[in-house]
């Protein structure tokens, strides 16, 4: 089966985020293994919030295998359609990739220079998100590439 990590920075606070993450990883066990993990933020002091990203920004690459795909939630990333996601999605599989794992920095994003150049990079929308909500945002639209790969109604 599919694997995918999905590795974000900090808790998530909010109630209403806490159940629709759970929500969207109970429906996503049919299509793949999925591995929610926390990396714990920086904290951001007054003039020094470059220091806390770096920091995090590392946190994070400590946490990535090298040999495996991955791909940073990024801002400056490419943009894709539900449909263009699952088609990239499906050419992953297609191509033998066993797993896979996605990024979703903290409150402000990247150190962008510590990113390898060879690093993919998605961005979910035009407009700036909640990084607690991106959590949710995505898994739904993990959810979503699954049911279109397996031609299921959800997507219309």
């Amino acid at each position: 089966m599919f694997r995918i990590k999905l590795l974000w920075v900090g808790k998530t606070k909010e109630t209403f985020l806490q159940e629709g993450i759970l929500h969207y990883q109970k429906k996503l066990r049919p299509y793949l293994r999925l591995n929610c993990e926390e990396v714990h933020s920086s904290p951001h002091k007054k003039g020094g919030r470059n220091d806390s990203l770096r920091e995090e920004t590392q946190k994070i690459l400590q946490r990535v295998d090298s040999a495996e795909q991955t791909i940073f939630l990024d801002e400056k990333g490419k943009g894709l359609s539900s449909k263009e996601f699952a088609a990239f999605l499906e050419q992953q599989m297609n191509s033998g990739i066993s797993s896979m794992t996605f990024v979703i920095g903290g409150a402000y994003g990247f150190q962008q220079d510590l990113i390898p150049d060879s690093a993919k990079k998605i961005r979910l929308s035009e407009m700036t998100m909640n990084h607690q909500m991106i959590r949710i945002m995505f898994l739904e639209q993990l959810y979503r590439a699954f049911t279109i790969i397996r031609g299921e109604s959800y997507h219309h």
